[in-house]
């Protein structure tokens, strides 16, 4: 056996037992932005971490393709594959709404100050 650790020494939770994981998958609709004028694409939730946002912590996008890139790039990916874009006419339109997830990791020690790792979806 080793020798006990020193009061001052903090225990990792993690160290003394396994970390689990749960898989969370977060869900985002992007469609058209009739609230803001200049027609533009948003993201319902807004303000989404690592979402580069043209302004209001809303608006994506000028179009619906430019919008999915950009939350592409964050790790979404659209819920119907191949997703369906609106027709051109439809586009400036509350006619459609393209559903998109990411699959985040969560740790479910989070709640505990000494815990190693923490989910990887803010």
């Amino acid at each position: 056996l080793s020798s006990p650790k020193k009061p001052s020494e903090p225990i990792l939770y993690s160290s003394l037992f396994p970390v689990a994981h749960r898989m969370d998958r977060k869900f985002v609709r992007l469609r058209y932005g009739h609230e803001y004028s200049g027609d533009w694409i948003v993201s319902s939730p807004r303000n989404l971490p690592g979402v580069e946002y043209e302004m209001h912590s809303a608006c994506l996008a000028r179009t619906p393709v430019e919008a999915m890139n950009r939350m592409s790039k964050v790790g979404f990916q659209p819920y119907e594959s191949p997703p369906r874009l609106p027709s051109v006419s439809n586009v400036y339109t509350d006619k459609w709404v393209i559903l998109m997830y990411k699959d985040c990791d969560r740790d479910m020690h989070q709640d505990f100050p000494h815990t190693v790792s923490s989910g990887s979806c803010a």
